[in-house]
């Protein structure tokens, strides 16, 4: 990559260590601990929820003093260890996101991509519908119902606990790890725009296609890497979620099962497993067709010889395993929600 300097990389590691004091201090500030919960009990699925005796079992006085912050994490380890899974998560994923426009800006150099508003071409169509589907489903996902469900900010706000601004609290992470999980989507697209720059405008040399091809699928892996250990991250925060919220109610394992199943989170992982299939499973099959024609055309034995198929496997198979195996990433972390 260049210009990857030792400077550049101190930076990027000291501005998300920044990012994750300031977002640690943020959300701890935001604890709801100088109020009573809004209510005890409530009647949902047929079943009476009532929170835990431990809630309100420390006055509002006591909690008003220097040590509430502590005393309250020590009575609630869950919500602890969601606050510092997520703030690590979104430091981890801005960090990484410095590496990803690197790597963006390395392949539009390389292949010489112009955004030309008037050149569909040369690739303006599909970043346009990334940012188009992103702003979409942010605005869906903010709305208060989306979030009572993906992020259990209803229930919170219901009783009044946990957080004092719940829903900003949950539809700050989600919008971040949106925004960063934005940059690898770009990478993706700028992939397919410089594998079709390779075919029909020949913007590499004959001689380097294979080591470019090469370079490309390593570039998708990154990018369908960051995307699943994204999203895999944002799932077992979920998962921890329903952990946290648990802690607050009498018979946690029986009524978190009514108001917050874990089937959700299977769904979960299984909903972005299928988003990541659909972003990037055509760009490795376009990438290894342009490949194979290439090299039927010209005679080539790099990287393989034959008849070029859209359904063809690439000879490098561990590669192509690498890129499949980060797809299935949420897949694999909503399964961790068993031992959780």
């Amino acid at each position: 990559m260049k210009r990857t300097t030792p400077i550049f990389l101190s930076i990027a590691m000291m501005f998300g260590s920044l990012i994750l004091l300031v977002s640690l201090k943020l959300v701890i500030n935001d604890l709801q601990i100088t109020e009573m919960p809004k209510k005890d009990t409530i009647e949902f699925g047929g079943k009476k929820v009532e929170l835990s005796a431990k809630v309100n079992s420390v006055p509002r006085y006591e909690r008003e003093e220097v040590g509430e912050k502590k005393y309250y994490l020590n009575s609630f380890p869950g919500v602890l260890n969601w606050i510092i899974f997520h703030c690590g998560g979104i430091a981890l994923g801005i960090t990484f996101s410095f590496f990803i426009v690197l790597l963006i800006r390395d392949l539009m150099e390389k292949f010489k991509i112009k955004f030309d508003p008037k050149s569909y071409k040369l690739g303006i169509g599909p970043p346009a519908i990334i940012v188009f589907g992103m702003i979409l489903l942010g605005t869906l996902m903010s709305t208060k119902d989306a979030l009572g469900l993906v992020a259990g900010s209803e229930i919170m706000d219901d009783f009044g606990i946990i957080f004092q601004h719940p829903h900003f609290v949950t539809s700050s992470f989600i919008m971040i790890y949106m925004l960063v999980g934005f940059f690898a989507l770009v990478g993706m697209a700028i992939i397919n725009i410089s594998v079709s720059k390779t075919v029909s405008d020949q913007v590499v040399k004959k001689t380097e296609i294979y080591e470019t091809f090469k370079r490309l699928k390593e570039d998708l892996n990154v990018f369908a890497f960051f995307s699943g250990l994204l999203l895999g991250i944002a799932i077992i925060g979920t998962g921890l979620q329903r952990t946290m919220i648990s802690e607050h109610f009498e018979n946690s394992a029986e009524i978190i099962q009514v108001i917050y199943p874990a089937s959700f989170v299977y769904a979960y992982g299984i909903q972005y497993t299928v988003v990541l299939v659909i972003f990037y499973i055509p760009s490795l099959v376009y990438l290894n067709y342009s490949k194979g024609a290439i090299f039927s055309h010209e005679q080539l034995e790099l990287g393989g010889k034959g008849k070029s198929s859209w359904l063809s496997i690439s000879k490098n198979t561990v590669e192509d395993l690498k890129i499949v195996f980060s797809i299935f990433i949420p897949l694999l972390s909503s399964m961790l929600e068993v031992f959780i």
